[in-house]
Parts: C-alpha cells; structure tokens; sequence
C-alpha cells in the first residue's frame, strides 16, 4: 500500500486538497474545486491529487485512480489534517520524489526538499479582524504569519492580493507571488425553460422582473447595514416597488438587525435558483468594504447585468472599469447609483456590453493555464538555486 502511494505521486506535481470538503459553498472551495476540475483534463498529466476520505469519490473521477491518493482522515478534521501536513506530508514528498508541493490551505511547511507553494486568497484578516472573534482571528493571523514565508512560493487571485502579501511578508521571506484569478461560473448563464425561470421567481415573491440582486457574506465587512440604509433610501425616494433581493449569509444578520420591506434576503441558494436571479435582475449592487477578489462581480458581467458596486481598487481591477462606483460608507450614494442603473439606459447597455468583454477575460480554463505556467517557471529552478534556499530575493511574479 504505501509503495504504491508513493509510485502515484512519483516525481509528480501534487495538489494537496486534504483540507478541502467538495460540495462546500465557501469561496475557497469553489475556487479550488474549478481549478483542479480544469486541471484533471490538462495535457500536463504531471499532477496528482491528495485528498481526504469526504472528498474521495469526487477526484477519483476527476484525476483516475492513478494519480489520486486518499489520506485516512476526515475533511472536517482540522487538527489531524493538520498534523498530517506538518509531519506526514514533508516524509512522503521526500520519499516520492516529489517535483512540487502545493497546498490549498495553510500550515507551516518545513522539511520538504522539494519546492512548496500554498494558495493566499486576501490578508483580510489583517485589515478587518473586527469580522472575527477574538480566538479565531488569533488563531488565523498567527498561522498566515508562520505558514506564508515557510513556502517557497505563493498563488494568489488578484494584482491588489499580491501587493498585499508582499507588503505584508516580503520582509520575512516571501519571495514569489503568482496570480491565479477567479474565472465565472458558465453555467450560472444557461437558463431553464421560461416557465421554470417564472415560477423560480414568483416562489421568491418576485412578481416581475424588476429587482436589484445582491450576493452577500455575513461578515461585517460585507457592509449588510449599508445596503439596508440604501433600501431605506429607495423606500422613501418611491422606489419600494423595486425590490432588493439578498443572497448569501447575510440574511443572519438582516433576521437580527431588522430590514425595510424591498429588501429580501432569501438566503443561501442553490446555483440553479442562484442563475435564475442573475438573470433576470435589473442590476447587481456589490456594497463590500474588502475583497480578495469579488467574484460576484464578474459572474454578473458574464451574464449580462450591468454592476454597481464599492469603490475599492479591487473592484476596478477586477471589473476592468465596467461599472458604477460608490462609496460604500454611504447608504445615499449606493441608492442614487441603483436609481441610476433604474432609469438610464443607455449607461446600463454601455456597463452590459464592456461588463460582458470584461468577464471574457475570467475563466476557469484560463486560471488553470495560468497555475500550470507558474509551475513550469518554478520547476525551471533547479531546488539548489531556489531563491528560498539561496536567500536571493526573486520579484514577485505575475504568470
């Protein structure tokens, strides 16, 4: 048994998923999830996928049964995982010979001779531990800090997540930073039978097509207060007839603080519904105070709604420009842009098509050509003139 583990990661590129539970809908997941989908039909068959017993099934039938090794422990167990990477996953990386580790989640990686990189989504935690508690954001700032510079490299989503992570750690050690971005969910944009899509709708109390839709965490940083006060504003301006439909965990947070009549929070949905909304909304309203990334804001560009959204340098990067910016303190402004996007059509067209050009640039077949490129520009080191090893300091890397 354990010759043939080794025989399966054998001079092979491994993708350590023992930390990732399949089906989950938080965002790393999902993103991992589509990466690695794309990467098991890659011509570059030099990966190989490590996996935890809950998500076996699923990258047996991704990756065959040749280049997947499953480890006995549960997705849901976070300490045995963990000792599992810290102890276990340096001894089988030696013996296999391993070319590159990488690891989907975080831990401090020490004693692998081969080169090691991790995914680093944002430092949020650093700019708002207020969405914490107190042990957990302890507990998150003080891993990023001893994990982030043990690994050779690092894998990030965005231009304003890499100037992060190397303002933060490039005096500890961190020496390359790769981008790897988000892509849209395609399938969010295949719409059901007309029938289906009405009846979607009236079961969520939308009589018409005429909504705003929001995706929200409930995070406070996901600013839930500031788009109550914005549907307030609509409620008084004569614009209740318009409702403000919320998905995501921030209906937690509406159910506690209370919310004006236009504004629906109908909870976490499944894709299917999820797509229906995308849709068939007027606009989509992004009010975050913080984003690695922002997928939401891409997904809705790639079906064809036109954005209004915070305006933070992550949401310009990622929108390419292709929306409506305001300032997210301020529940008046973020109502006068939704007004805007109800009433001015020539700018909603002008937003759908440059949103629609935008999105094109985000897909998961392009992400996953860009995480195989950074590995090839690892790979190229030799491990004795690794910058980690060598103490040379490499600039971060855009693949």
């Amino acid at each position: 048994m354990k010759l043939k583990l080794i025989q399966k990661l054998h001079r092979r590129i491994v993708l350590d998923c023992t930390g990732l539970i399949v089906g989950e809908q938080r965002g790393r997941e999902r993103f991992m999830c589509s990466i690695i989908r794309e990467l098991a039909g890659h011509p570059d068959n030099n990966f190989a996928v490590l996996t935890n017993k809950s998500s076996e099934v699923y990258f047996r039938e991704l990756f065959g049964p040749e280049r997947c090794v499953t480890v006995p422990i549960s997705g849901n167990s976070r300490s045995a995982r963990v000792l599992f990477q810290i102890f276990l996953a340096p001894v089988i990386s030696r013996l296999a010979n391993c070319r590159l580790w990488i690891a989907t989640n975080l831990f401090p990686a020490f004693g692998f001779q081969c080169q090691t990189a991790a995914f680093v989504h944002d430092l949020m935690i650093f700019q708002h531990p207020e969405s914490f508690g107190i042990v957990d954001r302890i507990a998150r700032q003080w891993l990023i800090k001893a994990s982030v510079p043990s690994f050779t490299s690092i894998f990030t989503v965005s231009e304003f997540s890499r100037s992060d992570i190397v303002r933060h750690f490039q005096k500890r050690g961190v020496r390359r930073v790769f981008i790897v971005p988000n892509g849209a969910e395609l399938s969010l944009g295949q719409p059901l039978e007309a029938q289906q899509e009405l009846e979607v709708l009236r079961s969520l109390g939308l009589k018409s097509r005429q909504f705003f839709l929001s995706v929200l965490g409930g995070k406070p940083y996901k600013n839930q207060l500031g788009l109550k006060g914005a549907a307030e504003n609509l409620l008084r301006q004569g614009h209740g007839d318009v409702p403000v439909v919320v998905v995501g965990d921030a209906i937690e947070v509406f159910q506690r603080v209370g919310h004006p009549p236009n504004l629906l929070p109908v909870g976490v949905v499944p894709d299917e519904i999820l797509g229906v909304l995308y849709r068939n909304a007027r606009a989509f309203v992004f009010p975050t105070f913080f984003e690695g990334f922002g997928i939401p804001v891409i997904e809705a560009q790639s079906i064809g709604i036109p954005v209004t959204c915070s305006d933070l340098d992550i949401l310009r990067e990622v929108s390419g420009g292709a929306a409506l910016f305001f300032d997210p303190r301020s529940p008046e402004l973020i109502a006068r842009s939704m007004v805007t996007l109800l009433t001015d059509d020539l700018l909603r067209e002008r937003l759908v098509q440059e949103g629609k050009a935008n999105a094109a640039r985000y897909t998961w077949h392009a992400a996953a050509a860009q995480l195989v490129e950074a590995c090839s520009l690892l790979l190229s080191v030799p491990s004795k003139t690794n910058p980690r090893h060598t103490g040379q300091a490499a600039s971060s890397t855009r693949a």
